[in-house]
């Protein structure tokens, strides 16, 4: 189990190296083992891997109406938050005078914010390159709804807190399942974007296919990490 478990995270910590500087003192270690991304990092794309279950659940996946100008303010706020706490730490690693002390925890709960609000923020987006979207329909988030989204992110930052040896594997597929998500609908979107700029109503191009488009976004994650381990070889 524990060598399955750490040749596992080898191969994760390999593709996650090509987005995150992965400094070991800023990742966690469930049960001794190392995630693949950085306690922000982790955050950011545990985040977005949330939102995106949260919404389909929702049947939401294909609302394409934008949000409000005060909601879109609103879900700015993290990123405003998470840029902050990184030039707080930047400053704290120089020896410059910060705000506070940082911590992986706080890390952790600044990156799944800002990745709930980036994939809330894209997602109306990608929605348009759908067959099936909604122009005019606008995600809509009920109190109840909201607070079972809280409570999932509460759960998983209570998971990666608990250092379970268990929850390793998890997190670990999970938030790199939020990174390839995000990947593949940044690139789906700019597919789309490229077909529309070139020739007004172009048939959805072939690589935007789920199928090629994953193959596409897992080669760009390899690449990125080769690209890593040649420069810190």
């Amino acid at each position: 189990m524990g060598l399955a478990t750490g040749s596992s995270l080898r191969l994760l910590r390999w593709l996650g190296g090509g987005v995150c500087a992965q400094i070991l003192s800023h990742t966690f270690a469930p049960g001794g083992h190392f995630l693949p991304l950085c306690s922000r990092d982790t955050g950011i794309y545990l985040g977005i891997f949330l939102s995106t279950a949260w919404l389909a659940a929702k049947g939401q996946g294909t609302a394409a109406r934008t949000p409000h100008l005060g909601r879109t303010l609103v879900l700015l706020l993290p990123f405003v938050a998470l840029g902050v706490d990184g030039f707080n730490a930047l400053f704290n690693d120089l020896q410059l005078p910060h705000l506070y002390a940082p911590t992986n925890t706080l890390r952790l709960i600044m990156g799944l914010a800002a990745g709930s609000a980036l994939l809330l923020l894209v997602s109306p987006v990608y929605a348009t390159t759908l067959s099936a979207y909604d122009i005019q329909r606008a995600q809509r988030i009920s109190r109840q709804s909201a607070f079972i989204f809280f409570a999932l992110l509460a759960i998983a930052t209570g998971g990666i807190l608990s250092n379970a040896s268990i929850l390793a594997i998890p997190i670990a597929f999970i938030s790199m399942s939020g990174l390839f998500t995000i990947l593949v609908m940044l690139n789906r979107i700019f597919l789309h974007g490229s077909a529309g700029l070139i020739h007004r109503g172009m048939p959805v191009p072939f690589l935007s296919r789920f199928p090629l488009l994953a193959l596409v976004s897992i080669a760009e994650l390899g690449v990125l990490s080769l690209i890593h381990a040649l420069v810190i070889a």
